[in-house]
């Protein structure tokens, strides 16, 4: 009975969403910013793209975005190879000019599983890829430091693995002439933690470290 009661609760849930033409929920999350998607009046000059340190840039400095005409669509928790699943959704079919792309942390912090960050490094690359195809300027962005993943301890301090990924993320942007942000070195302690007034939570930035990392990225945008 109690099986039942959930496959009929999910069918219901799928339901509502085709009544309503919503997608129904899935791994990539591309109904979240569904509203936003079909509210726009004009595609937008550049999206900031990527996981918990877009989303919640835009839930600390909103007035930043706006002030520019850029829109904010991070994903809390997402890897490289969700964003990538979302990518037409959330920035193709948009049309911006520019697409910043922040994002890898979480596959470091094995948020959906281990995972090698050379094939991390590849799903960032499909994006660039994708993004250029489409006539879209791809900026890509250096990993934030981090020395712990409070959620996930267990795997211990990432701030090597950090290093060694924007190693990766800074040689194919140079071989390939797309703009690289080093995020990194301003926001670094000097041990590969995120300077103290900057974060939070050793991963998650405050509105200071928000605001060191709005000047490195205005100039990049045209």
């Amino acid at each position: 009975m109690k099986k039942i009661i959930i496959v009929l609760a999910a069918m219901a849930a799928s339901m509502t969403a085709f009544a309503q033409n919503r997608p129904v929920h899935d791994w990539a999350y591309t109904d979240k910013y569904f509203d936003v998607r079909n509210s726009l009046e004009a595609a937008p000059q550049a999206i900031f793209y990527g996981d918990s340190i877009t989303e919640c840039w835009g839930q600390a400095d909103m007035d930043f975005f706006k002030e520019h005409g850029w829109l904010e669509l991070g994903v809390s928790g997402m890897t490289t190879c969700q964003l990538l699943c979302r990518f037409r959704t959330d920035v193709i079919n948009l049309h911006p000019k520019y697409v910043v792309i922040l994002c890898g942390t979480n596959d470091i912090a094995q948020n959906i599983g281990p995972i090698e960050i050379e094939t991390a490094m590849g799903n960032i690359i499909s994006m660039a890829e994708l993004a250029k195809a489409n006539k879209i300027k791809p900026i890509l962005c250096s990993i934030t430091p981090c020395d712990i993943y409070k959620w996930n301890e267990a795997i211990g301090n990432p701030s090597r693995k950090i290093i060694k990924f924007n190693n990766l993320i800074k040689d194919y942007c140079k071989a390939n002439r797309i703009p690289y942000v080093d995020y990194h070195s301003a926001l670094d302690n000097g041990e590969g933690g995120m300077i103290a007034e900057y974060t939070k939570d050793h991963c998650h930035l405050t509105l200071e470290g928000y605001k060191v990392m709005e000047k490195i990225i205005v100039p990049f945008i045209k």
